[in-house]
């Protein structure tokens, strides 16, 4: 499942997610990232957090001129729902704010 992902032609648009949205993985994961087709000019925030609203420690950086990663403190340990969120603003001007859902079991 994704949630509010921007695809408008002016806004910059993922092109890949790690882990993809509405997948269901398991073992230890390092990071979580989003690609998009524009150069991401300032990430404002990036983060993960359960699906009832914990959030899980971490940090958020700019991994590439057009990748955003969150590098958590710990790795998820209990099954459910986990939420990636993030905001940034592409080199067109435009800030998108948006999250993705994706299952740890």
């Amino acid at each position: 499942m994704v949630l509010g992902v921007s695809v408008a032609g002016a806004h910059a648009t993922p092109l890949g997610f790690s882990p993809k949205p509405g997948s269901t993985v398991g073992g230890r994961i390092d990071a979580y990232e989003v690609l998009f087709d524009q150069r991401v000019v300032k990430l404002h925030s990036m983060g993960l957090s359960t699906e009832q609203g914990d959030e899980l420690a971490g940090e958020w950086t700019q991994a590439a001129p057009n990748l955003i990663r969150f590098t958590p403190d710990s790795a998820p340990t209990e099954s459910g729902n986990y939420i990636v969120s993030y905001k940034m603003t592409a080199e067109d001007g435009d800030t998108t704010r948006s999250a993705f859902v994706f299952t740890y079991d």
